[in-house]
């Protein structure tokens, strides 16, 4: 009635014989299917506290001195 099997013997009967019998996802069909749950930039602007340009905020536009009358001193 029943057929009594060896570990061994199941094991054989899973593994694919032909190379068309494995399946593999490709890189291309990964990104395709993954693209989608990717995190999507923000964009973030910021003013500098310096000169005010409009920068992004790990970009440096200045020393970060400022200008000022008061660092040149009396004598000029």
């Amino acid at each position: 009635m029943y057929k009594v099997t060896s570990q061994r013997e199941s094991q054989k009967e899973a593994l694919p014989h032909t190379p068309q019998e494995i399946l593999l996802t490709t890189p291309h069909k990964k990104g395709i299917r993954n693209g989608p749950k990717a995190l999507k930039p923000t964009p973030v602007i910021i003013r500098c506290k310096v000169c005010g340009r409009v920068k992004l905020p790990h970009f440096f536009c200045c020393s970060g001195i400022r200008d000022t009358d008061e660092q040149k001193g009396p004598n000029n």
